[in-house]
C-alpha cells in the first residue's frame, strides 16, 4: 500500500481479514448516541514465501465508529 493516510472514502476497498485489535472503548454522545472506537494492527501487506510461512507489514490503526444506537 502506498498510502499513508486513508479516509472514510476508503473504507469499502480496505480488508479487514485477520486485523488484531488490541483495545477499544466507547465514548458517549449527545443524545443517547456513542462513538464505538477500535485499536487495531492493520494489515498492509503479507509476505508469504513458498515454505507457507508469512510474515506482516502493520501500521497501528484507530477506528472510530460513528452513530452508534442502542438496540431497544
Amino acid at each position: 500500500m502506498t498510502n499513508t493516510r486513508w479516509t472514510e472514502a476508503d473504507f469499502e476497498s480496505l480488508s479487514w481479514h485477520d486485523n488484531h485489535v488490541y483495545g477499544l472503548s466507547i465514548r458517549e454522545g449527545a443524545y443517547g448516541s456513542g462513538r464505538l472506537v477500535l485499536d487495531l494492527d492493520y494489515i498492509t501487506e503479507w509476505r508469504c514465501g513458498l515454505d507457507k510461512r508469512c510474515s506482516f507489514l502493520l501500521a497501528p490503526l484507530t477506528l472510530p465508529l460513528r452513530r452508534l444506537r442502542t438496540s431497544r
